[in-house]
């Protein structure tokens, strides 16, 4: 015969259970543990959108933080950069060549860059200008290293600008007739940072020195250069030596 007390146990277990809500967790005693109702998840759910709004809004604040400091840095370069060019004004239109210094020297202070970028981005002293094209480029010779040959030539040094994504300088070997008034190049190598690349040597293709054009002003320079040189023989004097006018291109003579 069952006993009273175990239909006393068993009801009250059948109460348990039917008094359980299925929203709760239970352990395996009974013993109630976490229940999600609905004002608990309202809560939850809350506390998520909080969390993340919370998280856009410092994001987005984060961002216009970031954006504001690099446009006051790049406020800070640029003025720099217009300093820098206002106590350097030679500098101006060799930006390129200025970049590459910077690039390899970096880091540098703008004081010491001026005087990097004046060392390879400009001409040395010896160097004088006698052209500048339509698009603002100079040309120079050098003339210091001039030798001065038989029948009327002159060979020289000139440099021309270039600044372009790769070059600095054109440094070309020159050669000149100042009786017919032509003109060749022997040789060149381009100069980037300072420092030269491969030289191309050559035999002369000579051409007219055309008016108003940088053969003819190099010429013209190298050509009373050499009259002026000429003029003042050293001990024992030597003179240049009349040739015959020909109808072919000159060869190029020895040094005088």
């Amino acid at each position: 015969m069952v006993s009273t007390r175990w239909f006393v146990a068993a009801f009250a277990g059948l109460l348990a259970c039917a008094a359980k809500d299925p929203s709760c967790i239970y352990s395996k005693d009974g013993v109630l543990i976490q229940c999600s109702t609905i004002e608990t998840r309202d809560r939850a759910d809350r506390l998520a959108r909080e969390r993340a709004e919370r998280e856009v809004r410092e994001r987005e604040e984060r961002e216009t933080r970031e954006r504001e400091e690099a446009a006051r840095k790049a406020r800070e370069v640029e003025e720099a950069r217009q300093r820098f060019y206002a106590t350097y004004p030679a500098l101006k239109s060799r930006e390129k060549c200025v970049a590459r210094v910077l690039r390899a020297r970096s880091p540098i202070t703008w004081s010491d860059l001026g005087v990097a970028a004046s060392s390879v981005c400009l001409p040395s002293e010896q160097w004088v200008k006698v052209f500048v094209d339509v698009d603002g480029r100079s040309t120079f010779v050098d003339p210091t290293r001039v030798e001065f040959r038989q029948g009327d030539q002159v060979t020289f040094w000139e440099l021309g600008d270039v600044f372009d994504d790769e070059h600095d300088f054109l440094l070309t070997r020159m050669v000149v007739d100042c009786d017919k008034k032509f003109w060749a190049t022997i040789g060149g190598s381009f100069i980037t940072g300072g420092a030269y690349g491969a030289v191309d040597d050559h035999p002369p293709e000579w051409h007219n020195a055309l008016p108003n054009t940088l053969s003819e002003a190099a010429l013209n320079l190298m050509c009373d250069l050499r009259t002026a040189r000429l003029e003042k023989p050293t001990s024992p004097p030597a003179r240049p030596q009349p040739q015959p006018v020909r109808d072919t291109p000159p060869k190029v003579t020895p040094t005088i």
